[in-house]
């Protein structure tokens, strides 16, 4: 073995260094094969050359008049062609050092140079035609190929990553094959020197043979070596790998079987027998190794003591068979007769696996070379084997005859003994003309670690372990006549088959004589190494019937189609449809109708893809199948009505807008009244498909800021019908609807509704709804919209009722409209109703087909108009610097507010048109309050220019001032009196220029409070005008 390299390494280095024998061998590197390879690759192309110069002269020589002189230089081209073509192949033949001779296809005689030279010739002759693809293609390839084939590059390439895979070998611990390793590399880099430098690339036989054996040599010793062997556990014992045997262990029973005894009983004697092989698997290292690659491998074993261990020569395990494959050799393993594993309470057995190599690894002298694997603890379990049904109808396992035993409590084996046999139901039943295959039921199982787990019949059998089956002849006597059913079957085994036929009392087999007889059989597990010794014993009964009916699945009996409505789906399968899907495929001839009603039970429903009703032969409330199981019923009649109510068919809405399959199953079970005819069961599928929808009954455009995606919620206008003493929301929202009818094509059940929606644009702002969208029939919470926990928006639908309102009508179809709805928008007259007021809200317009499936029809959002603005530029008002009171500018009259629409809202009417003689009206209306103005910081439209000079700008506005005005013409220069605003030059400057002031003023008002910088004009003089 390699010692201190890492399994894994250690591959993966033998790996590297097969990958580049494989290089070399293949010519992956621009190597000597590549040489070979170049002429080739130059012949093949330049036929190919020629055959395209054939096809192009064919295709000219339809025209042959017009072409004559194309077809006459091509086909003196093609001449030359073949002449390099010919000229090529005979230095291929000649020099070519053929497989027989080296070994190996490492070999040529030709220079890339010659290659080159030729292809150029080729290039040269067909000049005047390089703009035909095929040709000029063939030619590049055979350049290409030339050029890979260089000789410098060929030695570079290989030395360099040989050189690297020889580093990352990591070999140096193995001595005998770095020196095999340095040798070769000595023997191939020298080759190649000699090729490239003295030959001017030729590589002739003398090379190509060194190089030939240096590779032999080589892959000899690395391409299959085994290197190492590492267990895969299965098993930790305290720790400790350990390999784990199993030995069949019992206490034998005994049978008393005569024709007035049947009786059981378990000896006290514990006999062994060793189960079959165990599997142990190994990790092989490299993963390459194959079976020519070891000879057979076999255990080498220690009994260890806590400080000592010691040889053992006796043979403990024996391979029974190996094979490997993967990287992974596997080892059937098989304990000596007559041995034991188990020690003292000190001692424990070890093994460790030895895999000798095959003679071709081994060097001249050496004999015996085998690799071994770590030493592994054996220990040796010993199960009990029990009999397990695989078929069993006298329990509730199911009927696929497979393995079920899961834990100690839950096991099915049969009956204990013969009265609890004929106290049982049949555990199997066939019809009286066909004989029961009695291994078919019967399986073995043990328990470890309170899990149950199988021994199958071939893994009994190679433990020395068998089925066999017996009548017992104790009479078991049935019915008014004590019939001794024992008499109505025999048991046969052949070649191993054991079969239990019908059959009557004077020997007649398969007689319907037999039918309804329940025989019992006696099955028991023998240990064939020990005198037939009884490992296991049960009994089970079986039924002879006149005909046994597997049970019948019929898939999908019928699909119906339903449209989603407000009825419940109603889908009929009739007595008609029974006899021809049904009936007919049942037993062997079919069943009658009357002789299915005397065969089968109701029927029993289930599914999974809605809440399942109930199963009846008269409607009621719940009921989802009803069934008609009537003798005499006529063909015409139902014999299942399968119903689904709206509430059944559920949410089904969004997947049928989608275009989705939306389908509804229930699966129907009909059990039969016999042990002897299996179970009907079948399907009914629904297909739903998507209604007529609900649709918008139409627009008022002339409501709508931006047709059908924007309205304006504007207050109530001041003396109009319906107004308040103060300014109020209270929007008709209907109004945006042609008619206030939101929407239209409604079944009779169907309803519709308007909320505002779960996600708002306002940011804080949500409706009360908690759940998803919409609210439900009984939930109003999709009307109120919030801020946190206080109201800012209703929904009201006056005189409408609670929510989801029906249509004006009911007729059949998706044909009924919303009547004329009522329905106003309340801003609240509180922090979360102000603040609401110049953003948006979105709104939704819902409509359910029934009261389970809802869809959104569309969304549309309202903007809260404000209900005034401040005007920043006084009427008629200026100050004049220079007057000794003082500049007054009377504000009740000067400072005015517009409204929403435009009206002029003034503490002091001054005008008599529309727009003006509302003012003080407006101004109760709207309960606003005196202006606050903030003299200290008004500001000027002066600023310093670059000579800081003070200069009046007239760009400059409220917003980009800085200057203040107490800065300029001294502390208040602008003061208050009642209504009046006042401005004195304090510091006695004349002023010569225009000056405008920025004066700061809020005003409050029912719905808020509004912040503006109203100019006033400070002049030198009185205006002119």
């Amino acid at each position: 073995m390699l010692a201190g390299v890492g399994c894994k390494d250690y591959d993966d280095d033998i790996d590297q260094l097969n990958n580049r024998l494989d290089e070399l061998t293949t010519g992956k590197i621009a190597t000597l094969e590549s040489q070979l390879g170049s002429l080739q690759t130059a012949v093949d192309n330049l036929k190919s050359a020629d055959e395209a110069l054939g096809k192009r002269i064919d295709d000219l020589k339809s025209d042959a008049d017009a072409n004559a002189k194309d077809i006459e230089a091509l086909e003196k081209a093609q001449g030359q062609l073949q002449k390099d073509i010919d000229a090529i192949e005979k230095d291929l033949s000649d020099n070519y050092v053929t497989k027989s001779y080296l070994n190996t296809t490492l070999s040529s005689y030709a220079t890339t140079k010659y290659v080159g030279d030729a292809v150029a010739a080729v290039t040269n002759n067909l000049g005047k035609f390089t703009t035909e693809k095929a040709i000029q293609d063939a030619i590049n390839a055979a350049k290409d190929a030339a050029i890979a084939a260089a000789g410098d590059a060929c030695k570079d390439a290989f030395k360099t990553s040989f050189d690297a895979a020889v580093a990352s070998a990591n070999l140096v611990n193995e001595t005998k094959l770095t020196q095999a390793i340095d040798a070769y590399d000595a023997k191939i880099t020298k080759s190649l020197e000699d090729a490239v430098t003295k030959e001017d690339g030729f590589i002739n036989k003398a090379i190509a043979q060194a190089v030939s054996e240096a590779v032999a040599d080589l892959q000899a010793m690395i391409s299959g070596r085994l290197t190492s062997v590492l267990l895969i556990p299965d098993l930790y014992v305290n720790g400790i790998e350990t390999i784990e045997l199993k030995s069949l262990s019992y206490e034998a029973w005994k049978v008393t079987s005569t024709a007035s005894t049947e009786t059981v009983a378990q000896g006290t004697t514990t006999s062994t027998t060793a189960a079959s092989a165990t599997s142990v698997r190994y990790n092989v290292s490299p993963s390459v190794v194959t079976k020519e690659d070891i000879k057979d491998p076999s255990f080498v074993f220690e009994k260890a003591e806590v400080r000592t261990r010691a040889a053992v020569n006796e043979q403990l395990l024996n391979v029974a068979s190996w094979d490997i494959a993967g990287g992974v050799l596997t080892v059937d393993v098989k304990k000596t007769a007559g041995t034991a594993l188990t020690l003292d309470a000190k001692h424990i057995y070890t093994a460790a696996l030895k895999v000798p190599l095959a003679d071709k690894y081994l060097g001249e002298g050496e004999v015996g070379t085998a690799v071994y694997s770590d030493y592994v603890a054996l220990t040796e379990t010993a199960i009990e084997p029990k009999i397990a049904a695989l078929i069993d109808l006298n329990s509730d396992k199911s009927e696929d005859g497979e393995f079920e035993c899961d834990e100690a409590a839950d096991h099915y084996h049969f009956s204990a003994d013969y009265e609890a046999a004929q106290a049982a139901d049949p555990s199997f039943t066939e019809a009286y003309n066909k004989p029961i295959d009695l291994l078919s039921m019967v399986t073995g199982c043990y328990i470890d670690d309170d899990e149950a787990k199988e021994i199958t019949k071939e893994a009994l059998k190679a433990a020395g372990l068998e089925f066999r089956f017996v009548l017992p002849t104790k009479p078991y006597k049935v019915g008014d006549n004590d019939t001794d059913q024992q008499k109505f079957a025999s048991v046969a085994n052949t070649d191993g088959a054991w079969t239990l036929t019908s059959k009557l009392p004077d020997g007649t087999t398969n007689n319907q004589a037999a039918i309804d007889k329940t025989p019992i059989v006696r099955v028991e597990l023998v240990d064939v190494n020990n005198k037939n010794a009884v490992v296991d014993v049960r009994y089970f009964k079986v039924q002879w019937l006149k005909e046994k009916i597997a049970p019948v699945d019929l898939k999908v009996l019928k699909t119906f189609d339903y449209t989603l409505t407000c009825d419940a789906f109603k889908g009929s399968f009739t007595w008609e449809e029974m006899v021809t899907k049904v009936l007919g495929k049942l037993g062997e001839n079919g069943l009658s109708q009357a002789e299915f009603i005397a065969t089968y039970a109701a029927p029993e429903i289930a599914a999974t893809d809605h809440t399942v009703g109930t199963v009846a032969q008269a409607a009621a409330d719940g009921v989802e199948l009803l069934y008609n199981f009537d003798a005499t019923a006529a063909e015409s009649a139902a014999a299942f009505t399968w119903t689904l109510t709206p509430e059944q068919i559920g949410n089904v809405i969004a997947d049928l807008i989608a275009g989705k399959e939306v389908k509804k199953v229930v699966n129907v079970t009909i059990p039969a009244q016999n042990v002897y005819q299996g179970k009907l069961t079948f399907s009914f599928v629904v297909n739903i498909k998507k209604p007529t929808l609900p649709s918008i009954y139409g627009y008022d455009s002339s409501f709508w800021h931006s047709d059908y995606t924007l309205a304006y919620v504007y207050p109530i206008q001041y003396n109009t019908p319906g107004a308040y003493a103060t300014c109020a929301y209270r929007y008709e929202l209907d109004r945006l609807f042609a008619d206030s009818k939101p929407v239209t094509n409604l079944l009779p059940c169907g309803k519709w509704d308007i909320q505002f929606a779960k996600k708002q644009p306002a940011t804080g702002y949500a409706p009360a709804l908690t759940g998803a969208e919409p609210a439900g029939e009984t939930d109003v919470t999709g009307y109120t919209l919030k801020k946190g926990v206080m109201d800012a928006v209703k929904l009201n639908y006056n005189g409408m009722g609670d929510n989801w309102y029906a249509p004006a009508t009911t007729n059949p179809g998706a044909v009924n409209t919303a009547a004329a709805a009522d329905i106003t928008v309340q801003v609240l007259n509180n922090e979360a109703g102000i603040g609401i007021l110049k953003q948006q809200a979105t709104l939704k317009v819902w409509a359910a087909i029934n009261p389970f499936n809802h869809i959104e029809l569309t969304d549309f959002n309202v903007y809260f108009v404000e209900p005034l603005k401040i005007n920043t530029e006084l009427t008629d008002a200026y100050f004049v610097d220079q007057i000794i009171s003082g500049s007054e500018v009377d504000c009740s009259k000067a400072f005015t507010m517009t409204d929403f629409k435009d009206y002029i809202v003034a503490e002091v009417t001054t005008g008599t048109d529309e727009k003006e003689k509302y003012a003080s009206d407006l101004y109760a209306y709207y309960a606003v309050n005196a202006p606050a103005w903030d003299l200290a910081n008004a500001k000027t439209n002066l600023k310093k220019d670059a000579s800081g000079n003070y200069v009046v700008d007239g760009t400059i506005t409220a917003q980009t001032a800085t200057i203040k005005a107490e800065d300029r013409f001294g502390v208040n220069c602008i003061t208050k009196d009642g209504s009046k605003l006042v401005f004195k030059n304090i510091n006695g400057v004349k002023v010569e220029k225009t000056v405008k002031l920025f004066i700061p003023v809020t005003v409050s008002h029912k719905w808020g409070t509004m912040t503006a910088n109203v100019t006033i004009e400070l002049h030198p003089e009185e205006p002119a005008n």
